[in-house]
């Protein structure tokens, strides 16, 4: 597995791990949710009612019909059983977000995690990361990041994909260690850098 990851392209990697949730939500039941109004599902309802009723669960059963398929049998417990509208486990402010967990002021985003706050538009954010808008897999610590992919432990980044350890980077891809950089590429241990340039501070 792990050698087979060495030679994933980063492109696939990312459609492989984004494929684990839903990106799109939906309104049913009069709530935001990432199930869709379907008969195939049963009501969905508010998260902290769903997890009042968790107890109750292993009550929710029916027999077994052997006179129809196990996907029918399954179709029909799916539509007795109640879904939670989203996924938060001690969270606040997220009621508009999916699978947050011990994080707060999340909205419209997926996968925010391990004490992240104010993110809007997001997927897999985590690792303390705060102020995230419209960005995708900011990880470690990471703060201030507006369009970007790939972002490790970094901060003040704008329009940005594949950064770690950097800090107020504008345009750029595939930096580590830099800082104050704009529309440079494949570099390390830089800083003060415009298209991959460098110059003193003063410049």
């Amino acid at each position: 597995m792990k050698e087979k990851r060495k030679q994933t392209p980063f492109r696939e990697y990312l459609k492989e791990i984004a494929s684990w949730s839903p990106l799109v939500f939906h309104k049913n039941n009069g709530m935001i949710s990432k199930y869709p109004p379907v008969q195939r599902l049963g009501k969905v309802i508010p998260n902290k009612e769903h997890q009042e009723l968790r107890d109750n669960f292993s009550k929710s059963w029916l027999d077994y019909d052997f006179s129809i398929s196990f996907f029918e049998n399954l179709q029909k417990l799916f539509s007795t059983v109640p879904f939670s509208h989203m996924r938060n486990e001690n969270s606040e402010n997220c009621e508009f977000a999916d699978v947050v967990i011990n994080s707060k002021n999340a909205y419209l985003s997926s996968t925010v995690i391990s004490g992240s706050e104010n993110v809007l538009y997001c997927f897999s954010i985590k690792d303390n990361s705060k102020n995230i808008f419209n960005s995708v897999m900011v990880w470690d610590n990471s703060e201030n990041v507006y369009f970007c992919t790939g972002i490790f432990n970094s901060f003040n980044i704008f329009y940005s994909k594949f950064l770690i350890n950097c800090s107020n980077i504008r345009f750029s891809t595939n930096l580590m260690w830099c800082h104050d950089c704009i529309l440079c590429n494949d570099l390390e241990n830089k800083s003060y850098c415009i298209k991959n340039q460098e110059y003193s501070k003063e410049e």
